[in-house]
């Protein structure tokens, strides 16, 4: 019953609430990648494939935040237009503790297990990525509760702060990899993304 439902009304406000939400995630991206082509800009195509495979290991992690942000952003929906921020804030405390109590090991284990990793995924001759993929293992308890801010923010309907914020980061990140790359290499790329993502959640 698609026609008795449709509502023409709809369309102008849905179009404008998507709309920044469609930049974020097109700027959070940009931001994951600019480092990939900025490298490939100063660095050798072995180089490129070292900092590639560790922050590939990085991005699959991601996935950890993100099934956790998704299956609370019903609840935070519901206290929000509920104006229970009593509860908003108690979801969103509870959300990010969890997150963080996964997120410290990961990290912490990233960084000392970094090389025996490295060798069991893609052999010894991937060692060159171990001092970049420790320095992004390092971001991932930034990175992990920001993606629940982020529904946070939606559930509140300021996804245009949340797309301001991510083009912002993603222009930021594109800055310090063309300023740090030249000098550290590998290196220079992962600490542009680390503190990008310090600054950014």
């Amino acid at each position: 019953r698609i026609r008795s439902y449709f509502s023409a009304n709809l369309i102008r406000p849905l179009l404008i609430a998507a709309f920044p939400v469609t930049l974020t995630s097109i700027f959070g991206s940009v931001m994951l990648n600019t480092d990939l082509i900025v490298l490939g800009w100063f660095q050798t195509a072995a180089n490129l494939g070292y900092y590639a495979a560790g922050q590939k290991i990085i991005q699959l992690l991601y996935i950890l935040p993100a099934t956790l942000a998704v299956s609370l952003f019903p609840l935070l929906v519901r206290l929000v237009r509920g104006n229970d921020q009593v509860r908003v804030a108690r979801a969103a405390e509870t959300g990010v503790t969890m997150l963080l109590l996964i997120a410290f090991p990961i990290a912490v284990g990233g960084i000392v297990l970094a090389a025996p990793l490295l060798t069991f995924l893609y052999g010894t001759e991937y060692l060159p990525a171990l001092l970049s993929f420790q320095i992004l293992a390092a971001s991932v308890p930034f990175a992990f509760p920001g993606v629940l801010y982020g529904n946070i923010i939606i559930a509140y309907d300021q996804q245009r702060k949340l797309a301001w914020y991510t083009g912002g980061a993603a222009i930021g990140n594109a800055i310090l990899d063309v300023a740090l790359i030249p000098i550290l290499g590998i290196a220079g790329c992962a600490v542009a993304t680390f503190l990008m993502q310090v600054v950014y959640n």
